[in-house]
């Protein structure tokens, strides 16, 4: 292949559909219809980006409100300086609508969170960036019109970026992140912020201080994975992992935030309470995800099952632990979420994604409605956190990875599939090959169906290339399940 580097979008020639036997594999080109037992017509659009130099993508994001999607991703980075954190919105087509770079001379960007206003009207991004004096948090506004930098605000040194929402009435903001205090100690960091100003209205942190770990970990290090804000409004929910009572050790721990105040409501920490690894050493165990139902019902994801608290009071009403351990241990200063929770639109279940498992179960208490077991976990893994729920609830959208991750001249596959959510059965799963190593990073709902977003690694002109990839399924009138 010669040196020549593609520029813009190209349409793959050629990709595979997987029936949901998962057995055989058929062969077809772009725009041919996805394989399973309803015949569903979806068909398959895939574009890549190279664009002359790297990309490494963190999120996909729908517009509230439209059709368009947002990226939220680090271009071209420099080994030595600055890196570029780039925001692009496409059309639905997945046409450039616009691009944004905000560099940051002297620091490398870690890219960590993208929300938008309710009206879709603005996007907030948080990143972190490092230079050789350590860590700071920035947020910034952005027009999701054009693009425009609206105003930037950091948290100053030595903070870290983790995740924000955005409230109600598109006033007020929500920062999620943490701080370093002397020696490694990492404490929790939140922050609500006037949206026009910006201006902080009040911060708060959690110092979860456990056990030292020998040599290895000081007594703080509290990791943030989740951030949601109640259903009312009326407070913050928070999902973390703090250091355990005893050496070795990680608890679980979640926090509700007045969301007028920042008044600490209640707060559960696993070590205190008594269940499947309260006594184990050693033992990490951590809230990787987080989400509420309508009636009020709190429901966190652990490395070993789902506990429910009453949102209001922080009590617990009920628990189901599976036979196994199910979720990794995470960094928090990268991705949390390769475990996920989805609530139906009606209320009654709730989804939960795991690497190894994904199970329906009764909101009320906890009765597992169906499992679908192994998730091709001996040569495949599921993506972080990408679950998404139609608008009727009667479907699951969710991409994994399969193949070998290392090193990139090994292959590896993107697993699209429509799950049943009555009965957990696969509608449709169509694998996605263009050669390389696809990372997935994100699936969203369009007006047709879900988008994927993913990362290709592409060992080419003796040299590595990093590629965006988006796969848009568009599926027809009689199967189509609207978007949320």
């Amino acid at each position: 292949m010669s040196g020549t580097r593609r520029r813009g979008p190209v349409i793959v020639a050629m990709l595979f559909l997987m029936p949901a036997s998962g057995i055989d594999f058929a062969t077809a080109k772009s725009g041919a219809p996805c394989l399973g037992p309803i015949p569903s017509e979806c068909e398959v659009h895939v574009l890549r980006y190279r664009e002359g130099f790297d990309h490494f993508p963190k999120s996909i994001r729908a517009v509230p409100n439209g059709n368009e999607l947002v990226i939220f991703e680090i271009a071209n980075p420099q080994p030595k300086g600055a890196s570029t954190l780039r925001l692009q919105k496409f059309s639905p087509d997945l046409t450039s609508v616009w691009v944004r770079d905000i560099a940051n001379p002297g620091y490398y960007i870690y890219p960590d969170d993208l929300a938008f206003s309710n009206d879709g009207r603005i996007a907030y991004v948080t990143w972190t960036g490092v230079d050789a004096h350590g860590y700071v948090a920035f947020m910034s506004a952005i027009s999701a019109s054009n693009g425009d930098v609206l105003w930037t605000s950091n948290f100053g040194r030595d903070t870290f970026a983790t995740s924000v929402v955005v409230g109600p009435t598109n006033d007020v903001i929500y920062f999620l992140g943490g701080e370093v205090r002397g020696f490694g100690n990492r404490n929790l960091l939140v922050a609500a912020l006037d949206a026009r100003l910006p201006q902080v209205l009040w911060t708060r942190t959690y110092d979860g201080r456990g056990s030292e770990w020998p040599g290895l970990l000081p007594a703080s290090l509290d990791a943030a994975s989740r951030m949601i804000v109640a259903r009312d409004h009326s407070r913050l929910y928070i999902a973390a992992q703090s250091n355990g009572a005893k050496p070795e050790t990680t608890d679980a721990v979640v926090l509700s935030y007045d969301a007028r105040s920042g008044e600490l409501l209640w707060s559960f920490r696993s070590s205190a309470d008594g269940g499947a690894l309260a006594n184990s050493s050693p033992r990490a165990d951590g809230a990787y995800a987080l989400t509420e139902s309508e009636a009020g019902t709190l429901i966190m994801m652990r490395p070993t099952g789902l506990v429910a608290f009453d949102s209001a009071s922080g009590s617990v009403t009920w628990r189901h632990d599976w036979s196994a351990k199910v979720c990794p241990w995470f960094s928090p200063l990268h991705d949390p979420g390769i475990c996920d929770l989805v609530v139906s639109n009606d209320g009654r279940s709730v989804y939960a994604f795991t690497p190894e498992l994904l199970s329906a179960h009764a909101v009320s208490d906890g009765a597992v409605a169906w499992i679908v077991p192994g998730m091709d976990s001996t040569s495949g893994q599921p993506s972080p956190g990408r679950v998404s729920a139609s608008a009727d609830g009667n479907s699951l959208y969710i991409v994994r990875l399969k193949g070998q991750s290392f090193p990139v001249t090994k292959n590896s596959d993107l697993i699209t599939s429509r799950i049943d959510a009555e009965t957990g059965f696969v509608d449709w799963s169509a694998k996605l090959d263009v050669g390389g190593y696809e990372q997935p990073v994100g699936l969203v709902m369009g007006s047709e169906g879900p988008v994927v977003l993913a990362q290709l690694d592409i060992f080419e002109d003796g040299r590595v290339y990093h590629e965006l990839i988006f796969a848009r399924y568009s599926e027809s009138p009689s199967s189509k399940v609207l978007a949320r």
